[in-house]
């Protein structure tokens, strides 16, 4: 399907490369100008292996998910503020120290 403007190159191992210079790899899988990869449900990788979801959360090399606003979920469901604090499960708030 051809769109007014839309130029598309195809690289030598099949991977496409689109008009603002992004890369679709060959399972359909897209890298950003930066060398964010986007998955193919629309997930970013960034460049060190973290992947940002559909809603701008971003999920740590190891499973650990960051919120939009910089806090962090550990991987069993734990929150870890912006400054590091720690809040449990169900709430809980952990202090600054033990």
């Amino acid at each position: 399907m051809e769109r007014e403007g839309w130029e598309e190159w195809k690289g030598k191992d099949g991977e496409w490369e689109g008009k603002d210079g992004e890369w679709e790899g060959k399972d359909g899988e897209w890298e950003g100008k930066d060398g964010e990869w986007e998955g193919k449900d629309g997930e970013w990788e960034g460049k060190d292996g973290e992947w940002e979801g559909k809603d701008g959360e971003w999920e740590g090399k190891d499973g650990e998910w960051e919120g939009k606003d910089g806090e962090w979920e550990g991987k069993d469901g734990e929150w870890e503020g912006k400054d590091g604090e720690w809040e449990g499960k169900d709430g809980e708030g952990l202090g600054w120290g033990m």
